[in-house]
């Protein structure tokens, strides 16, 4: 699942009423013609039955695709963008440089 599809799964249950924080950090760190790209990201839904199955889902996958991620209670701070889900009960964070100059629409699809 990409991190548009974390997010908007968030808005699937409209009971949502905050709840609980849960999240998933997630780093990546890959060679490419001898050079390390690292790449660091964090989704965060308000809980509910719904979201919270799909992101743990999410979360627990992400090994499978090289990606290093962690279950909690909430993202960090420090991030240099962050992308709101359209209904605002989810967000990803992007902690690296290049994603300040990005869209979110762009990080999102995994375009940048």
């Amino acid at each position: 699942m990409g991190l548009a599809a974390m997010i908007t799964a968030c808005g699937d249950d409209s009971s949502s009423s905050g709840g609980k924080i849960i999240s998933c950090d997630m780093k990546t760190e890959r060679v490419f013609m001898g050079e390390t790209l690292t790449s660091h990201s964090c989704a965060e839904i308000s809980s509910n039955a719904v979201a919270a199955d799909e992101l743990e889902k999410s979360c627990v996958g992400a090994p499978d695709f090289g990606i290093t991620a962690t279950k909690g209670s909430g993202c960090a701070g420090g991030e240099k963008k962050k992308c709101d889900s359209p209904d605002g009960s989810g967000a990803v964070y992007f902690y690296d440089a290049d994603a300040a100059d990005s869209s979110c629409d762009k990080l999102l699809d995994g375009e940048d």
